[in-house]
């Protein structure tokens, strides 16, 4: 496998070599390799892989299989024959309930003038597939403020894992007040204060350079503004965080 752990949305890669360690030439070769299902995967090889043309997939989604070129059936002794085959993970096709999906690669090669004993040498591989689990909360400075105090908010992004989420957005409009008159900003010296900025005074997004989080990491902002006798009533702020590769 190219990689034994990725995250939802990566490619998936598996190497396979057939080498004939010889002493003599391989004829009436077969190559029976079935390719991991689920994920959504559409499988292809690579064409630069060292061999590209003397293997080929066949089957449709989820039954698809790797097999030699009826050309590429004869290997002389000491030589080998190479193929990259990937693909791209979807984790839409994922259990919401276990962010975790394994693709198990297994592939089985004969020569038909090889003794009986040593024929059908098998190999496999495994690839990890990993989805992030992201969790947004929201904790008030105080659940209770007088006209012309300070309100504020506290607001984390986690990343639960076990994979890294990719693509990630947030929204929250925060609220306007009674007056449509509240000012917002992002305090400097709190959490990840340049992790988060505010448009249109009231949209508190990620920054544009924020695009991935770590599985196991997290991100915080403390917003706060200034609010006035027409801003009596409650003020709800509600927010939303997404990932590309999260799951349904």
């Amino acid at each position: 496998a190219d990689d034994r752990s990725i995250n939802a949305g990566e490619l998936a890669g598996f190497m396979l070599a057939i080498r004939n360690d010889g002493p003599g030439d391989a004829s009436g070769m077969a190559l029976t390799a079935l390719l991991p299902a689920g994920l959504g995967i559409l499988w292809q090889i690579d064409p630069s892989s060292p061999s590209a043309g003397s293997f080929l997939i066949t089957g449709a989604l989820d039954s698809q299989a790797l097999s030699l070129q009826s050309n590429a059936t004869f290997l002389e002794h000491g030589t080998a024959l190479a193929v990259h085959v990937i693909g791209l993970t979807d984790p839409m096709d994922m259990s919401a309930a276990t962010p975790q999906a394994t693709l198990t690669a297994t592939a089985t090669v004969r020569a038909a003038n090889e003794p009986l004993g040593i024929q059908d040498d098998e190999a496999s591989a495994t690839v990890l597939v990993n989805a992030p689990t992201l969790a947004v909360s929201m904790t008030p400075d105080r659940n209770t403020v007088q006209g012309g105090e300070v309100a504020g908010y506290t607001l984390t992004i986690t990343n639960r894992g076990p994979g890294d989420a990719i693509g990630v957005t947030l929204a929250d409009v925060l609220p306007a007040g009674r007056g449509n008159a509240l000012s917002w900003t992002i305090d400097a010296s709190t959490g990840n204060p340049d992790a988060f900025v505010i448009t249109g005074l009231i949209s508190l997004q990620l920054a544009p350079s924020i695009t991935t989080l770590a599985a196991g990491a997290s991100l915080s902002v403390h917003v706060s503004a200034l609010t006035g006798a027409l801003d009596a009533g409650t003020l709800n702020n509600s927010a939303i965080v997404n990932a590309l590769n999260e799951l349904d």
